[in-house]
């Protein structure tokens, strides 16, 4: 049993606790209180990069580096966590060597948004276009950039071409070696690409 003192001493502790918890609450709310929807719009797509994820000169690294700066944003408080998760806005980008659960939710999150599809850097193993979710095929009519330089994605990422894709801007693909017997997903309308670059594959003269 404790002594008197020790109880006080503790239960003063978890007040203190309490409070520490109420004061960050209070202080992560003010952030928003404070400043206009629009303004607080304003930082976050700063520190994100948003105006750059479709600018075909955004290096690939840095499509990478603005996921990791999402979920680094959304751990910052539960107040950030769910501004971040309630704005379409910030769930463009699309990394395809995430998992498809993870890609599922970024495109549910990203509500009727343009989106941003890449892969940087090298897949795991060779991903195969039967591969493509449900949810990723739900949304080839939003995708205004498509980029990748791993040839391993190629053949994934020519699957999403085969449908009509109006908001595709930007192309950058890198091909892989295919064999004559092998079957290439037929590629549809690409009339709408202002943004093209092709490595080890021929695009068609329409592009």
């Amino acid at each position: 049993m404790k002594a008197p003192s020790n109880a006080i001493a503790t239960k003063t502790a978890i007040c203190e606790a309490v409070e520490v918890v109420l004061r960050r609450q209070r202080n992560e709310w003010s952030l928003f209180s404070r400043l206009d929807v629009d303004v607080v719009h304003s930082i976050f797509e700063a520190a994100l990069d948003m105006d750059q994820i479709h600018d075909p000169s955004f290096l690939l690294e840095n499509l990478d580096e603005h996921r990791h700066q999402l979920f680094r944003m959304r751990s910052v408080s539960t107040s950030w966590n769910k501004f971040l998760l309630s704005s379409p806005r910030y769930w463009r980008v699309i990394d395809i060597k995430s998992p498809s659960a993870v890609t599922s939710a970024a495109i549910e999150r990203s509500g009727s948004s343009n989106l941003c599809i890449f892969c940087s850097g090298h897949l795991p193993a060779q991903k195969p276009p039967e591969l493509v979710s449900e949810a990723m095929r739900s949304c080839i009519s939003r995708i205004q950039t498509l980029r990748s330089d791993d040839y391993r994605a190629y053949l994934f990422c020519r699957s999403l071409l085969g449908s009509r894709t109006p908001a595709l801007r930007t192309l950058e693909l890198m091909g892989e070696t295919i064999e004559a017997d092998d079957f290439i997903e037929p590629l549809g309308d690409l009339s709408s690409i202002r943004n093209l670059a092709a490595s080890w594959w021929q695009p068609p003269s329409d592009a």
